[in-house]
């Protein structure tokens, strides 16, 4: 028989456990209430249920996407180019051939003749984040911080407003946007217009 306090095995015809000091009387008491081994004889030791060690919750994954490609971005640029050239020019010859000499008057044109572009490629801007050009080529313009489609106040005023103002600017408009058509080679194939809007060109999918 074995002491139910701390499990040492009692000395048959004591009064007291050698190991605690309990009372035999009180180990007969309790031997009732422990789990017996095969034998009959109450276990030295009484080993604590299993813990129950619940799984975390599933982390939700992020929208997976493929970068758009340097050559089909290209293309789309082209045609996006020959899309917007009959609104620009419309925009230059209903202006006075001498106030286009006053670079303020030039960039109030540029800007009309960007918001006849944005009014042709507003639709696909606005409910796909695709210009004609990258509808026709299977690409999108996505938030880099979210994943999903960039938003239309993004895309125009950041995207294509800012930079197109900044190609604009006399003696330096060449710089920008050489700088701005070879971050196309880097890695994660983001252009200088890309990183002030905050934005990425990928595969166009139902996720995204």
């Amino acid at each position: 028989m074995f002491c139910a306090q701390c499990g040492t095995s009692l000395i048959p015809g004591g009064s007291f456990c050698t190991g605690c000091g309990t009372s035999v009387n009180a180990n007969l008491g309790k031997a009732a209430d422990l789990p017996q081994s095969g034998n009959g004889s109450v276990p030295s030791t009484i080993s604590p249920p299993p813990l129950k060690i619940q799984p975390l919750p599933a982390r939700p994954a992020g929208p997976e996407y493929r970068l758009g490609g340097r050559f089909p971005r290209l293309i789309a640029v082209g045609i996006d180019t020959i899309v917007a050239i009959p609104v620009l020019y419309a925009c230059y010859a209903g202006s006075d051939p001498e106030t286009l000499t006053n670079p303020l008057s030039l960039l109030v044109t540029l800007f009309l003749g960007l918001c006849g572009v944005v009014l042709v490629q507003g639709l696909f801007l606005a409910f796909r984040a695709q210009t004609i050009g990258k509808m026709l080529l299977g690409l999108r313009i996505i938030d880099v911080a979210t994943g999903r489609r960039a938003g239309f106040a993004r895309l125009v005023f950041l995207r294509m407003l800012v930079t197109s103002l900044l190609s604009a600017l006399a003696g330096i408009g060449w710089i920008f946007g050489l700088i701005d058509c070879l971050f196309i080679f880097r890695e994660d194939r983001r252009c200088l217009h890309d990183f002030i809007a905050g934005t990425r060109v990928v595969r166009a999918t139902r996720d995204n």
